[in-house]
């Protein structure tokens, strides 16, 4: 995943040992990695600060990693086994928009209406699932900033659930919203998290928590946006909701598949013969001397 630091704060993803910035996806050539992929990669050792080698849009670069971060739960729909500078994406994000310069550029945002498809529902905790939905939202981008607004196919108790603000690094867009939902102490935090394929198409997945002085449940769900003209005629669906009295606080998302998140291996790290596959930045393995 191509990304910023802020993903640790957004996410429970505890670090193992100390990273080595506060700011630990800061540097262009850092790496964070999860438990898993660190001791596959250098088993026995201190990963941080260790250098891996990656075949990047064909041109070589040296990775050192700055972080090592707890496996997240194998029920977990957000699955990324490694982490790096978001400003790699920018490469593929110039050869879509036929631009060298969108890290500067804004007039490729995402100011529009844009229709909305959730899916691959999933659960955990006491709380209902959800089903399938359909709908319209609204982005304005300001510079690195946006907001993102629900305008149909989402139900949201309290209104405010409905909206998203957050940041822009490269094609990725995070944005997140949190309120308390009902009179016994409630509260619903919502993360969604999209890229841009092109100017007219992104997909992401949204997690969504409730914590009740009692109880507290998990959702998750992927979405697939597609600009539209204006706002579509499709009325209210039965199966997003964002908030809620009854608890149902939010998106709900499926169970991944069996991988790390675009971070796989094979043959043998340690002997420095594999190489990490990596979806947005290429090939990575370990450096040998």
């Amino acid at each position: 995943m191509a990304t910023t630091s802020e993903i640790f704060d957004i996410f429970t993803l505890p670090f193992i040992g100390s990273p080595l910035s506060q700011d630990p996806l800061g540097d262009l050539n850092s790496i964070a990695l999860s438990r898993k992929l660190a001791e596959q990669f250098f088993p026995g050792e201190d990963p941080v600060g260790q250098e891996l080698e990656g075949l990047i849009n064909n041109t070589e670069e040296l990775f050192t990693v700055s972080a090592v971060y707890e496996d997240l739960p194998r029920n977990s729909t957000f699955r990324a086994g490694c982490m790096v500078n978001g400003r790699w994406t920018l490469a593929p994000l110039n050869a879509t928009f036929g631009t060298s310069d969108m890290d500067l550029r804004w007039d490729f945002n995402f100011h529009s209406t844009w229709n909305f498809s959730n899916f691959n529902h999933s659960v955990t905790g006491g709380c209902p699932n959800g089903s399938d939905a359909t709908g319209s939202l609204v982005i304005n981008q300001t510079g690195d900033s946006f907001t993102l607004e629900f305008t149909n196919g989402m139900t949201c108790s309290p209104a405010s659930m409905c909206l998203f603000s957050g940041t822009v690094s490269g094609a990725e867009y995070t944005g997140s919203n949190t309120a308390v939902v009902d009179n016994e102490g409630g509260v619903a935090t919502n993360t969604f998290i999209f890229t841009a394929s092109s100017a007219s198409e992104a997909a992401g997945h949204t997690v969504s928590t409730y914590v009740h002085p009692q109880m507290s449940c998990e959702w998750n769900f992927d979405v697939t946006l597609t600009k539209a003209g204006g706002v579509p005629d499709g009325g209210q669906t039965d199966g997003g909701s964002i908030g809620g009295d009854d608890g149902s606080s939010g998106a709900d998302m499926p169970t991944g598949p069996d991988d790390d998140g675009g971070c796989s291996t094979s043959g043998n790290p340690a002997s420095g013969l594999a190489w990490l596959a990596l979806g947005l930045v290429g090939l990575i393995r370990r450096r040998h001397a």
